[in-house]
């Protein structure tokens, strides 16, 4: 049976670079070499596409195509961004078949805050939030995104995937708080 492409989607720090990297180690493809951006595992072409998005501008189906298939199948794509751009994906996906599963990655609201005020994502308002939204509308969007997406889905927290690792090397607890 062929592995699925997976889109992974969750709020910034919630975990979703570390389920990247585990979908990796377990045979899914991820950006490599220059396409890959600051070592969060998100493809250079997904963060352009993404980019134009939150700017307002018109994306062309081509584009998407692009991007999508900027990492071999199978893949796995995400960019945080994808809360408040995954309504455009979701209008691809309808057209290319087959649609990946959506792999939705929480974590809780008081673990986000504090990730969120030690990196100082703060609003102009001195709320805790990234990309002009505060981190309660990020969470009830990437909350959202799951609902919207009309294809096999999967949710799971950060909690849940700590708990998991920890079944395997008991000696090597994982940190919740350090990410």
């Amino acid at each position: 049976m062929q592995r699925p492409d997976i889109i992974i989607v969750g709020v910034g720090h919630s975990g979703t670079t570390i389920t990247t990297r585990m979908l990796q180690a377990l045979g899914w493809n991820i950006p490599e070499g220059d396409d890959i951006a600051k070592g969060w595992a998100e493809p250079s072409a997904m963060l352009k596409v993404n980019g134009r998005l939150m700017g307002g501008a018109f994306v062309k189906q081509s584009e998407f195509l692009s991007a999508w298939e900027s990492v071999p199948a199978p893949r796995v794509m995400k960019d945080p961004r994808l809360v408040l751009t995954l309504s455009h994906w979701i209008k691809f996906f309808v057209n290319h078949q087959p649609p990946p599963l959506l792999l939705s990655v929480h974590r809780s609201f008081a673990d986000l805050s504090k990730s969120y005020a030690r990196r100082g994502w703060r609003l102009n308002t001195g709320e805790l939030g990234l990309y002009g939204r505060p981190l309660t509308k990020l969470q009830r969007q990437a909350a959202g995104c799951y609902t919207q997406w009309p294809w096999q889905k999967l949710r799971v927290s950060l909690e849940q995937l700590a708990d998991a690792v920890k079944l395997f090397d008991a000696e090597r607890p994982f940190d919740i708080a350090r990410e």
